[in-house]
């Protein structure tokens, strides 16, 4: 069974996309006024505690585009996902809209966090002692709220 795409997520498919596209350009654009050695690699509390070569700031888009190539995988392969619900017949689709739509607000969530990194990165800054705490919630937040919602399935 094919699901279309609802106008939502084909905007949130869009805009990551565009991120992504946005923090190569981004990369590209200020690659020689990057000093050769930038944070390579914050604590847990936001702090650079490794510095490295700017050339491993390339590893950012990279591992971006890697993860959204990745969860756009398993959104084509619902029979892959675990799931707190029971699929049936009667709630396939509903079931595999919410889903989806998790996916691509994980896609986007990924993409803008790689690209906050990117732009601390290299211009030497830390990450701030809130970013950590604020990704956990906002990821996880994300999967409860679409468990949760996946629950009236059941």
């Amino acid at each position: 069974m094919k699901i279309k795409y609802t106008k939502i997520q084909k905007a949130i498919e869009l805009i990551t996309i565009l991120l992504m596209i946005s923090m190569i350009l981004y990369l590209v654009i200020i690659w020689d006024t990057i000093p050769d050695k930038i944070p390579g690699h914050y604590g847990i509390n936001g702090v650079v505690d490794r510095l490295g070569n700017k050339g491993e700031l390339i590893s950012l888009p990279a591992f971006s585009i890697f993860l959204y190539g990745l969860l756009s995988i398993v959104t084509k392969f619902p029979s892959m996902w675990n799931l707190p619900v029971q699929v049936t017949d009667d709630n396939r689709a509903d079931v595999a809209k919410e889903v989806r739509s998790m996916l691509l607000y994980m896609k986007l969530e990924i993409v803008i966090i790689f690209f906050y990194i990117l732009i601390c990165a290299s211009n030497a800054l830390p990450l701030g002692v809130w970013f950590l705490p604020v990704v956990i919630v906002i990821l996880f937040g994300l999967m409860f709220y679409y468990i949760r919602k996946m629950k009236k399935y059941y």
